[in-house]
């Protein structure tokens, strides 16, 4: 579990004493939190490339799972500290929270423990914080006997981290014989008293376990213990009601949460908690297979959006077959079922739908959703949606045309996501002047951006968006079909040729006199595909390109006697590496290439056959100092791709310098080994 020590210092200089950092799998990509804090404890802001290289650091550092973590600069230590809970649902589709708790110093002692006694590990191993416990289990000076406690410890990440210690085989034993229900009860009262948390667990669920022995170990402080007497058919029943009380009881809203979320929770027990302030915990118990229909039905009207959504989650699961001739009593059902989802969504597109019914989801929110595209539905009907609530704009798109007063509404809601759908729903019928230059010049990116994309703007209106402050909007512009041409050369000049792609502005909807614009700055591949669309206007190099045919630029690239003028139009293809080569190849033509795919970040994206282009750059007669700047940073090349860069024998030492605090410690390896490295640099290694 280490970070390159040159990572360490260039995150000390902004005054970085300690990095809280977590990484977990969530809707199918890694996340990060990471909060970088100085000696005193208070937040140290970091920039998006600097916050991504600490997240570089995290993933390349061997870490012992996706956990929440403590990283002290000052030792390189990194410990287990925090926690990873959701609130609400699960890796697929939930919300979750890091939360970084608990006493750092502490932890960091733990983990920094070279020869501690025998009595300091055991008040490690029996400390409530599972951080410490983690701590202790990943230090390799603690001897594994001092440990074996930590095999049956309760939390999964505390456990897994015991993996590779002895002791494991005979507490699996000892599991077997806690959970097996044939155990004599006299052996599983010896258990209850294992220094095994597991094990005293198992036996708390275990149905022949002595009545003497489970009013035992519900006494226990962990909550796990008493739920399971209370749900063990052993159980005294003078137990059962004390011990629905105190659980029923639990002040902490994380232990109310962890014991909604576990499977064993009766509903006897759970309905105590049905209008808890905690949303979470309702969403829980909405979940919870315990929960019965009569109690979904209350939870479907909760105000919070986590809480309906385990309802519908619950209710899709026992969603009903509908009959799709849609008899008006069908209909009824369905309408009165907000949670039928596959339902409602094939009533609202019955051709026989009854007015009644049509009025009826017009007048509930969450289901009008089903009917908005229906012809039959009017703009005063459509307003008092917009009025009541973000309205599925989504499903407007299907009615082939607003009126301009719904139009004008949608643009005035402080909502963003409505504003932002304007533009688009306005295509069939336009947009009144006034409503189009609000858009134009809202304060939201998003909008401002839709609106270059979707709406015809006037002359002035698309100077406005050409010179939005903001880069990506003004290049989203150049994908209006209804951009007018002399504006296109405006966002073209500004934000340079390199903003045009192949697939985006060289085909229908782009005009023809978009085209013949961008044929006049287009490079390489977008060229290529320009010349190749018959609709593009003739210009000499269009034509000379267009009558090469698919291997235009290759052939180009492979005639010594190509004018640089010409190939320097060639720049950005998957031949790159032959046109490095060509003896016509210049400077400029170099920066053209570099600035171009840093911009793409079509270095870091390298198609199949360009991996080795880095190299082919790096070895140009015409490479500068200020492009192996620009070009050999963490924001631009894979850790690999660095690792190879930090390798070569013509390294300047100024990139040598720069990659001593590399956060990956394969580039600082690759580093180490070179022999062309200043030993200034090599120094700046190991200092402390």
């Amino acid at each position: 579990m280490t970070i390159p020590a040159g990572f360490a210092h260039k995150l000390a200089r902004l005054g970085v004493a300690r990095v809280r950092l977590a990484y977990l799998w969530h809707e199918d990509e890694t996340r990060y939190e990471v909060q970088a804090l100085d000696g005193q404890g208070r937040a140290v802001p970091l920039d998006h490339d600097l916050r991504r290289e600490v997240e570089e650091a995290v993933e390349h550092a061997d870490l012992p799972g996706q956990s929440a973590y403590l990283w002290d600069l000052g030792t390189g230590l990194i410990a287990p500290f925090g926690e990873v809970t959701y609130l609400a649902g699960d890796s697929l589709n939930g919300t979750y929270a890091v939360r970084f708790e608990g006493n750092e110093e502490l932890v960091l002692e733990v983990a920094a423990a070279t020869a501690p006694s025998q009595a300091q590990v055991q008040a490690w191993v029996a400390h409530p914080d599972p951080s410490v416990r983690r701590a202790a289990a990943l230090n390799p000076a603690i001897p594994d006997e001092w440990l074996l406690p930590l095999h049956g410890d309760l939390v999964f990440e505390v456990m897994s981290s015991m993996g590779s210690r002895r002791g494991h085989a005979a507490f699996e034993a000892e599991q077997q014989q806690a959970q097996n229900p044939r155990t004599l009860p006299r052996t599983l009262d010896a258990l209850s008293r294992s220094s095994w948390t597991s094990v005293r667990l198992a036996v708390a669920r275990n149905p022949s376990t002595p009545g003497a022995a489970l009013r035992e170990l519900a006494r226990a402080p962990q909550w796990p213990f008493p739920l399971a007497v209370l749900n063990n058919p052993a159980c005294p029943p003078e137990v059962r009601e004390p011990l629905l009380d105190a659980l029923g009881g639990v002040e902490g809203p994380e232990t109310r949460r962890a014991i909604a979320q576990a499977q064993d929770a009766p509903w006897a027990l759970l309905s105590r908690w049905l209008a808890d302030p905690d949303p979470y915990l309702r969403a829980r118990i909405a979940r919870h297979a315990a929960t019965p229909a009569q109690a979904l039905a209350v939870l479907a009207a909760d105000p919070d959006e986590d809480v309906q959504m385990a309802v519908r989650e619950r209710m899709e699961e026992k969603e009903e077959p509908y009959n799709p001739a849609w008899p008006l009593a069908e209909q009824w059902r369905v309408a009165h079922s907000p949670h039928q989802r596959n339902a409602l969504w094939a009533l609202g597109h019955a051709p026989n739908l009854h007015p009644d019914v049509l009025a009826f989801l017009l007048n509930q929110p969450q289901q009008a959703y089903v009917v908005v595209h229906r012809p039959e539905v009017t703009d005063d009907d459509l307003l008092r949606l917009i009025e009541t609530g973000p309205i599925a704009t989504y499903r407007l798109s299907e009615r082939g045309g607003l009126s301009a007063e719904v139009l004008r509404r949608l643009a005035q809601r402080p909502e963003e996501d409505l504003r932002a759908s304007v533009p688009s729903l306005a295509k069939p019928t336009g947009l009144p002047e006034d409503v189009t230059a609000a858009l134009v010049a809202d304060p939201s990116e998003q909008v401002r951006a839709q609106a270059a994309l979707h709406l015809p703007p006037g002359p002035a209106q698309a100077q406005r968006l050409a010179d939005d402050p903001a880069a990506w909007v003004a290049e989203t512009l150049l994908r209006n079909p209804a951009l007018p041409p002399a504006v296109a050369r405006t966002v073209l000049r500004r934000l340079g040729h390199g903003v045009l792609n192949p697939y985006l502005h060289t085909k229908d909807p782009i005009p023809a006199p978009l085209l013949g614009v961008y044929s006049e700055f287009a490079t390489g591949e977008t060229l290529l595909a320009l010349a190749q669309n018959p609709q593009t206007p003739s210009s000499p190099l269009v034509e000379q390109v267009r009558a090469l045919g698919g291997a235009a630029i290759e052939t180009l690239i492979a005639d010594p006697h190509t004018p640089p003028e010409v190939l320097a139009r060639l720049v950005v293809s998957p031949h790159d590496g032959a046109l490095l080569r060509h003896p016509h190849f210049t400077g400029a033509m170099l920066r053209d290439l570099i600035m171009q795919r840093l911009k793409r970040f079509s270095f870091w994206n390298s198609l199949w056959g360009e991996d080795g282009l880095v190299m082919h750059v790096l070895d140009s007669p015409h490479m500068t100092l200020d492009l192996w700047e620009k070009l050999v940073t963490p924001r631009h090349l894979r850790p690999e791709t660095r690792a190879q860069v930090a390798a070569r024998p013509d390294l300047p030492p100024l990139i040598a310098a720069r990659l001593a605090e590399d956060p990956v410690g394969a580039v600082v390896a690759a580093l180490r080994q070179n022999p062309a490295v200043p030993p200034a640099v090599l120094n700046r290694l190991d200092a402390p």
